[in-house]
């Protein structure tokens, strides 16, 4: 399981187009593609600071209505790891790593 804590764009930017398995609550499952990781723009850098700010984009095949929340998500590359994800449009969603 990757420690998202550590985690960088190094680690997602060549799995973009790969599928990553949504968990919902009652046992639903729903498959997000990984569309892009791209780098932020730094404001400043903290020392204490591990990594670049970077974004995931993930698309849905169909329109979903979830809340902002931490999520599971499994991927065949990475495994399991759990990320706070917004929905950004019915099949569209963001996770931002700072």
């Amino acid at each position: 399981m990757l420690d998202i804590a550590t985690a960088t764009i190094a680690n997602f930017s060549n799995l973009v187009g790969q599928t990553f398995t949504l968990s919902l609550d009652g046992g639903n499952q729903v498959a997000l593609t990984l569309t892009e990781a791209k780098p932020l723009k730094s404001v400043g850098q903290i020392e204490e600071c591990q990594r670049d700010p970077f974004s995931l984009i993930f698309t849905a095949a169909g329109a979903l209505d979830v809340p902002q929340n931490c999520y599971s998500l499994k991927n065949d590359s990475l495994g399991g790891l759990d990320i706070f994800l917004v929905q950004l449009s019915p099949t569209t969603f963001q996770a931002v790593f700072n």
